[in-house]
């Protein structure tokens, strides 16, 4: 207990913070400061939205996640769109093929 917390240092996920004892899902982050405390892949959630910033294409913009609802008739160009911006952060292009 040499950070004051009450909780004995063999049992403290972070013995030199007294605002901090726990960390549920092993991330690094402890509990008190986890906005995820049971996702190990997020412990952050800087524009609220219930997105973790891992996840969330916009971070900064509560509303907008990536995640939106997309209607059906634009789901074809809408997708053409998400694989061009894979293939270029990828650094990747599409080749046409040419029948013969």
């Amino acid at each position: 207990m040499k950070n004051g917390d009450g909780t004995p240092d063999d049992e403290d996920a972070f013995p030199n913070n007294p605002d901090e004892d726990t960390d549920t899902d092993g991330d690094g982050t402890g509990d008190n400061s986890d906005a995820f405390p049971d996702d190990p892949t997020e412990d952050s959630d800087r524009d609220s939205d219930g997105v973790g910033d891992n996840a969330d294409l916009y971070p900064d913009d509560p509303n907008r996640t990536g995640l939106e609802i997309v209607p059906v008739t634009t789901l074809p160009g809408y997708l053409l769109g998400v694989l061009s911006g894979l293939f270029g952060l990828l650094g990747l292009r599409a080749r046409s093929r040419r029948r013969r």
